[in-house]
């Protein structure tokens, strides 16, 4: 038997959820990025039209308390999504009698990632950073290959695990492993559906050109679920497209290669810091040759660029009105706080040297193949290893290295 309860959201939450275990909740439409494709295009959707997006979603992917996927020809959704885990997420808070729980996404990730994963939950405008909008699809801290290549599931779980140091996103450890796989597939869940909606926008905006032109011609109200599936296999190749690469994933990890012998050593360190402030690795643009990150830089993430505009600011209003946060310029990381975000294990360093972070500035570092010449300029691994070893030198031994001096001592024994 279920004991329904919506306390673990928040107070704001429990507010306009309308009560204890009255779930009201719904996908709110993605009306910003609509309308940064409507003013690129100059083409304004109907009414219609935009519900027409809306009901395709909720026929696809259900609703927040009954989520569901579709079944494709071409690629096995039940492989990328598990639907009892799905399930356990979605809906209100609760419990089974045995101690189960269910509602898992909205007890613990709501309040601040909102209910539709856009990042903007009760609590989401107030954090620095925002919460991370799942809709595009796009993941910072990754082991897979290539800036569009999504995590892997155990990307996701090990920072649920983790948490991300000096955000507002704690670590949930002490979530049962159940819970964990149930916010790993809920997460996945929210960015395939936010991605199909982008592309549905996309779609409508490329090829409605008159106010009565419709994606379908079905009345999602009266017409069968077979006619509807019938009317939309047509547009079932976006799902196609954006889920197979989650599918993909895990044959796309680059395992991360043994620690060289020596590779936290003072000659290490030494060659990490003139690889540092090199041309080729290039870091000392950003973080500066002392790695504070106090360079004069101004940028912003991917998420705001797509409505934000340095060039024309006045816009931003537009956009503000529709429920986009204020955009923030991106802040380069101070390396000698010795904050990582996506784990401060010498592992993790050398992936994000390698990966990049995807959305932001940070680029992926130039890799050599194995059989380039010597004239070759990109890095090695080895050379990777030398930069990662003067990153942990300078989270912990940062003055010296402002100085001008290398310590002799090992990273490891700091």
């Amino acid at each position: 038997m279920r004991k329904a309860t919506e306390f673990g959201v928040g107070l704001t939450l429990l507010l306009v959820a309308g009560g204890c275990g009255m779930s009201r909740y719904e996908f709110e439409p993605n009306r910003v990025y609509l309308r940064a494709q409507e003013n690129i295009t100059r083409v304004e959707l109907s009414p219609v039209q935009r519900q027409d997006i809306q009901d395709i979603l909720a026929f696809w992917f259900g609703t927040p308390d009954e989520p569901r996927f579709p079944a494709l020809a071409d690629v096995p959704m039940d492989e990328i999504l598990d639907l009892e885990l799905l399930q356990a997420a979605a809906g209100p808070v609760g419990s089974e009698e045995d101690g189960t729980n269910f509602g898992v996404y909205r007890r613990n990730c709501a309040v601040c990632h909102g209910i539709t994963g856009d990042g903007i939950g009760p609590a989401g405008a107030f954090l620095n950073p925002y919460a991370r909008d799942f809709r595009r699809g796009l993941f910072k801290y990754t082991s897979t290959l290539g800036p569009m290549t999504p995590p892997t599931d155990q990307d996701l779980r090990l920072l649920l695990e983790r948490g991300m140091p000096g955000t507002s996103m704690p670590s949930y450890q002490l979530l049962a492993d159940r819970d964990l796989d149930a916010l790993v597939q809920y997460v996945k869940y929210l960015a395939i559906r936010g991605s199909v909606e982008r592309a549905l926008i996309v779609e409508s905006v490329d090829h409605l050109r008159d106010a009565d032109d419709r994606l379908v011609d079905v009345d999602f109200d009266r017409d069968s679920p077979e006619r509807i599936a019938a009317a939309l296999a047509e547009l079932t190749p976006l799902i196609s497209f954006l889920a197979r690469p989650w599918l993909d994933a895990p044959s796309r990890v680059v395992e991360v290669p043994p620690r060289p012998e020596g590779w936290d050593s003072s000659e290490a360190v030494a060659r990490g810091r003139e690889l540092f402030a090199g041309q080729v690795a290039n870091c000392a643009t950003c973080h500066g040759d002392d790695g504070r990150g106090d360079v004069d830089t101004v940028d912003y993430d991917d998420w705001t660029k797509e409505y934000f505009d340095p060039q024309n600011p006045r816009r931003v209003h537009e956009y503000l009105a529709l429920g986009a946060l204020k955009p923030r310029e991106m802040v380069t990381r101070n390396l000698q706080w010795g904050i990582f975000r996506g784990g401060s294990e010498p592992e993790d360093v050398y992936q994000r040297i390698f990966h990049g972070i995807p959305g932001t500035p940070m680029p992926a570092a130039p890799i050599k193949d194995a059989d380039a010449p010597a004239t070759d300029l990109r890095l090695t691994t080895d050379d990777l290893w030398d930069l990662v070893a003067y990153v942990l030198f300078l989270s912990s031994s940062g003055d010296l290295v402002a100085n001008g001096s290398v310590a002799s001592s090992n990273v490891s024994g700091q």
